[in-house]
């Protein structure tokens, strides 16, 4: 009996715009938290406040994550 691979997963990218993501960080209550170092939604709503070019670092990071891009260590997260 020959036993054969399974086909490879096949992913497509997907990709989310400036605005959608500052939509959705704004939609968060303030109290939301989901980091295990203490970071809440309104720590992230604070930083695009003060600093709004931050939103295009943050939907870089999203659509890294989003895509696969997550470090090993950060996985079982």
């Amino acid at each position: 009996m020959v036993c054969s691979s399974p086909a490879p997963l096949q992913v497509h990218a997907v990709t989310f715009k400036r605005q959608d993501v500052v939509k959705a960080v704004r939609s968060f209550g303030k109290l939301t938290s989901g980091a295990v170092a203490g970071l809440r939604a309104e720590h992230v709503q604070a930083m695009l406040e003060a600093l709004p070019e931050a939103a295009d670092a943050l939907t870089a990071l999203v659509n890294n994550f989003s895509n696969g891009g997550v470090p090993e260590p950060l996985r079982k997260f």
